[in-house]
């Protein structure tokens, strides 16, 4: 049964590409209620569904949906008069690093799919909700896409009025053993302060070890021919670069790069027999393409779950002892989904699936800060709106098991409110803790 925090019951959460749920399902942890989630592909929303039945979902290419449709499903559902929060991240395919590393690949708003931040700008605007949580790669933000991205934030702000605020901030933070790297944006009114102020890390597994003790058995996909022989070879902890050169030459072909061994310029062998400096002899080149021919050590976090499965060459997830690819169930974990939360469609479409979401750790985390902020913005609340703040406490089901230091705290503040002092802006953030812990 799905716990929501009585204190900002007048909110609704919409997902907009919102695949199996990653995002969606932290907001929810975090005690906001999701209404409506839209997603195009049709094995991801039967996922989504599965494990959500109380939401709509709305198997539909984001084309077709419009403000005022999501409205009525929210105004027939749970009345006319709440306040919409958007949270979800147009496709990020067309602004990763991988993009950058394919030669004369569509990039960014080069890309179809680069070009959905509009119909996600498009959306927001009709819908003028209270607050955005707007997700995507980290490279959406680096040097080359930063402008597009900039011009993106700047037509938000202009069409809702929403103060945006952007952070890079990575799974291993937050829960999860996970070096996974994504940008966050809020959206907020200008009475709200900076969700991000409020953003507080969470402990969790820092190891691959930690992460999957206990993990169920399930399926996985394996290594075949060249690129099986090429992984047994492979140490854990360790990639393409670990393999003699000549091997390494053989493994990725007109991808290798190598470095001259006299002159230590980059060059690629296969292509130039020699180095511009005549020399022949090459060695690996290291800390580059590093996702090709990878095995994942125990002893440190995985790297990130992409949604191109474990056995690609590149970005490849390969098992620390097993010579195949981490199971749909293990690369889960990874990504901080619960064990009972299920996948629907063929392995490759799991994959994806669980690739494409956002870690369910730190979805909570944000969906928290935005909890803290939207209650810190209540510190100008009447004395009347405090007091009713203190009445749902003494009337909460948990209420005796209220700490002495918790009772102390609410007498306190029923004192400033009798004796009309003002009420610090960090009462509103114990008073978010302290319901989240008697209602956990």
């Amino acid at each position: 049964m799905r716990k929501y925090n009585q204190s900002i019951e007048e909110y609704v959460v919409v997902g907009l590409f919102s695949g199996a749920g990653g995002l969606d399902v932290g907001i929810e942890k975090a005690g906001f209620r999701v209404a409506v989630a839209i997603e195009i592909d049709p094995y991801a929303a039967e996922t989504y569904h599965l494990n959500n039945p109380h939401v709509e979902v709305l198997c539909m290419d984001i084309k077709d949906v419009t403000g005022e449709m999501i409205k009525e499903i929210v105004r027939k559902k749970y009345g006319p008069n709440k306040k919409i929060i958007a949270i979800g991240g147009s496709p990020c395919q067309s602004w990763s690093q991988f993009k950058e590393d394919i030669k004369d690949s569509k990039k960014g708003l080069e890309d179809d799919r680069g070009m959905l931040i509009f119909q996600y700008l498009r959306v927001i605007t009709e819908l003028q909700p209270e607050f955005i949580l707007f997700e995507n790669v980290s490279h959406m933000v680096g040097e080359r896409h930063l402008p597009a991205f900039n011009k993106f934030k700047e037509e938000i702000q202009k069409r809702t009025g929403l103060f945006l605020d952007y952070r890079v901030l990575t799974s291993l933070d937050y829960g999860v053993a996970q070096k996974r790297e994504r940008v966050f944006m809020f959206g907020r009114k200008a009475n709200v302060p900076n969700p991000f102020n409020f953003l507080q890390p969470v402990s969790g597994p820092k190891t691959l070890r930690e992460q999957l003790q206990g993990v169920r058995l399930s399926e996985f996909a394996t290594f075949n021919g060249k690129d099986k022989e090429i992984m047994s070879k492979i140490q854990p902890g360790k990639c393409w670069n670990s393999l003699s050169p000549q091997d390494a030459l053989a493994a990725l072909g007109r991808n290798y790069l190598g470095v001259c061994t006299k002159c230590n310029r980059e060059f690629q062998p296969q292509k130039n027999r020699s180095c511009i400096c005549g020399n022949t002899e090459f060695r690996n080149v290291y800390g580059k393409m590093t996702s090709y021919y990878r095995r994942l050590s125990w002893d440190s976090p995985a790297p990130t779950i992409c949604s191109v499965g474990p056995v690609k060459p590149w970005g490849s997830l390969g098992h620390p002892e097993e010579n195949r690819g981490l199971s749909y169930r293990e690369c889960a974990r990874i990504q901080g989904f619960d064990d009972d939360y299920d996948f629907v469609g063929p392995l490759d479409e799991k994959y994806k699936q669980i690739g494409n979401a956002v870690s369910v750790p730190l979805a909570k985390a944000l969906g928290l800060a935005m909890l803290r902020a939207i209650i810190a913005s209540r510190s100008t609340q009447t004395q009347g709106e405090w007091s009713s703040w203190i009445s749902r406490f003494f009337q909460h089901p948990k209420k005796d098991n209220l700490t002495s230091l918790e009772r102390d705290f609410l007498n306190k503040l029923y004192q400033k409110i009798r004796q009309q002092e003002p009420i610090p802006e960090k009462y509103a953030e114990y008073l978010t803790d302290t319901w989240d812990r008697l209602s956990s």
